[in-house]
């Protein structure tokens, strides 16, 4: 269990904190709410919603007026991932990571991976849910924000599990969910057009994807697909990266056909 000060050393108040939450109606007693700022609401205006529903303490940018004690960050979405890591005990540090993006296939392949490493090692999270050999639950959001994407990691290796593979969803890129974490292994499985509702064209819908190449330990694998329209554009930044650290080993990158 950890303490406001476990969080933030500077704060007076050292109230116990059991979880982090972001959505004001999820607060249970005992949690800590983070205004972030999401895509239509300022959670700012409900951090008195998150008191009433039990929360002990609040993280905020601006001036909120609340009951508990309030720690004041500059960016609370900035803030978001650290304060996670902090409170799961960086569960990310204790396994490997696998993530897998693409327009089509991301659950079959997630879920082949998971079945054929073994489910009491390897985790999954994605549009299945939350599962492994121990437990298997529905979640809100294929790729959750940060708040629920380590207390889920903790779990896992709670259980047991020494590996994860994510389903890395083009919004969850967009809007930076998945910064905090660098992968072992990466797959793109394909790039179509799809979700121009949120991306609005399909060239910010592939910026989108290939931010996940900006995610990779230095010494990550990653598994693309040669069939794919966009392989070569998916291909040659990485080695460009690999080669400028004269690292460039083409074993590390695969190309998989049918």
């Amino acid at each position: 269990m950890k303490h406001l000060r476990d969080i933030f050393p500077e704060c007076f108040a050292n109230p116990e904190i059991k979880n982090i939450c972001i959505n004001s109606r999820d607060v249970k007693p005992g949690d800590l709410f983070i205004c972030t700022n999401g895509v239509t609401a300022d959670r700012h205006d409900y951090a008195l919603a998150a008191v009433n529903n039990g929360a002990a303490a609040v993280v905020a940018s601006r001036p909120v007026n609340v009951p508990v004690p309030v720690v004041y960050v500059k960016d609370t979405n900035k803030a978001l991932p650290h304060i996670a890591a902090v409170l799961y005990r960086h569960p990310e540090k204790e396994m490997l990571l696998t993530a897998v993006t693409g327009t089509n296939g991301k659950t079959t392949v997630a879920t082949i991976l998971s079945d054929m490493m073994g489910q009491d090692r390897f985790g999954n999270i994605g549009t299945n849910g939350i599962s492994c050999a121990a437990f298997n639950e529905p979640i809100r959001n294929t790729c959750p924000d940060a708040d629920r994407m380590y207390q889920y990691l903790r779990r896992l290796v709670d259980a047991g599990c020494t590996s994860a593979v994510l389903e890395a969803t083009s919004e969850a890129l967009l809007f930076g969910r998945l910064d905090s974490f660098r992968f072992d292994t990466v797959i793109f499985t394909n790039i179509t057009q799809d979700h121009l509702n949120t991306h609005k064209t399909t060239e910010n819908y592939v910026k989108a994807k290939l931010r996940l190449r900006s995610l990779l330990k230095k010494d990550a694998t990653v598994i693309l697909n040669t069939d794919d329209c966009f392989f070569e554009r998916e291909k040659k930044p990485l080695e460009r990266t690999v080669s400028s650290a004269m690292e460039w080993r083409r074993k590390q990158i695969f190309g998989l056909s049918r």
